[in-house]
């Protein structure tokens, strides 16, 4: 049977690749891609090449504005033009906390990362409190899967669990607040326990989708999937952890120049751009945001930071900003020195970057 709503779709997401300025992948006629293209895989295996052995590169031709395809319910767009700008943690004592430090009331707070880790229930009142100052809350729900659950694999088949994820939905239908929400962050990081398994991640990623869904929860609940900068080498291929386009309504990224690796002790762009590129062109009707992103003190923290902002407002497909303001559990303190915040500010006088109000 053929099913011609899927044709309509095909045609519309080959439009959109037009229109978005997504020119292809250079080198796709060569002897190693050239048998891939009559079967309609020079992309995916560009992609591959770019982030696993940096043999290939791709070409993104975007032009302003990038418009995404509108999401359903109340979830949460991205702007037309622009970039709206987070912060982390989430201060009990904004908004003035945010316009004291950095001059913009933060469209984008962040729970406390960690705690989200052991938390069972939703946290109604941090959404409903950042809500009513117009700012977007972004929850992570990342529950330690081994200890509460009795292991990642059985996930899905595990009565408590499911009972908890039902309350949880519920009470996100009860707040009726649109929010970011992320599960199983960087997806593509084997030291966490969801980065061993792709096919295990992917199921449960469905699966809780799901049960939002049926709840009514995914009228409120924008999905973010998250990927870890730079992929490739140590770090699986992104896409291996893709649940499909259904399941998804933003791509994140997380890039961290981070003292302890210096592998990631490199400018900004040279840590995201290649991911950016690649998820634009394998996801183009997805918005993207850095859902995470810092550099540790001490290694030009406010010249990486301009950098940071310079190439973010480059890239009109990235349409939101979270700055990591916080000490990584290896030790590595990313949070901004008095000379990065003067920067900060400097950088968020500019229109592009969009505050609460």
């Amino acid at each position: 049977m053929i099913d011609n709503n899927h044709k309509k779709n095909r045609t519309t997401r080959r439009d959109f690749v037009k229109n978005s300025g997504i020119v292809g992948v250079v080198g796709a006629t060569s002897p190693i891609l050239k048998p891939l293209v009559t079967t309609g895989l020079a992309i995916f295996a560009g992609l591959e090449a770019i982030l696993n052995s940096n043999c290939a590169s791709i070409v993104l031709n975007e032009k302003r504005p990038i418009i995404y395809p509108t999401l359903k319910g109340h979830k949460l767009q991205p702007p037309k033009d622009g970039c709206f700008v987070g912060f982390h943690p989430f201060n009990e004592n904004y908004p003035d906390y945010y316009m004291n430090q950095i001059g913009k009331e933060a469209k984008i707070l962040t729970y406390d990362y960690f705690t989200s880790e052991i938390r069972r229930d939703f946290p109604m009142n941090y959404v409903e409190s950042v809500s009513s100052q117009s700012s977007i809350p972004f929850v992570y729900k990342s529950l330690n899967f081994e200890v509460a659950y009795h292991g990642f694999k059985n996930l899905v088949d595990n009565k408590e669990f499911k009972e908890d994820l039902t309350k949880y939905a519920k009470d996100i239908v009860n707040v009726g607040k649109p929010f970011f929400f992320c599960t199983m962050p960087e997806l593509n990081i084997y030291s966490h326990i969801w980065g061993r398994h792709a096919r295990t991640a992917k199921k449960v990623w469905k699966y809780m989708w799901q049960i939002f869904e049926d709840t009514g929860a995914n009228e409120y609940a924008t999905w973010v999937w998250e990927v870890y900068c730079p992929a490739g080498s140590n770090h699986d291929y992104p896409n291996f952890y893709y649940p499909g386009d259904k399941y998804v309504d933003w791509i994140g990224l997380s890039a961290f120049s981070r003292e302890s690796f210096p592998t990631t002790v490199i400018s900004f762009n040279l840590l995201v751009e290649a991911t950016y590129r690649a998820m634009r062109v394998s996801h183009p009707d997805k918005s993207v945001m850095m859902s995470e992103f810092a550099r540790t003190q001490g290694l030009g923290q406010d010249r990486w930071l301009r950098n940071a902002f310079k190439t973010i407002k480059s890239w009109p497909g990235m349409k939101a900003a979270i700055f990591f303001n916080n000490t990584h559990i290896s030790g590595d303190n990313h949070h901004l020195t008095a000379k990065s915040f003067e920067v900060y500010r400097e950088i968020m006088k500019d229109t592009y970057f969009i505050g609460a109000k």
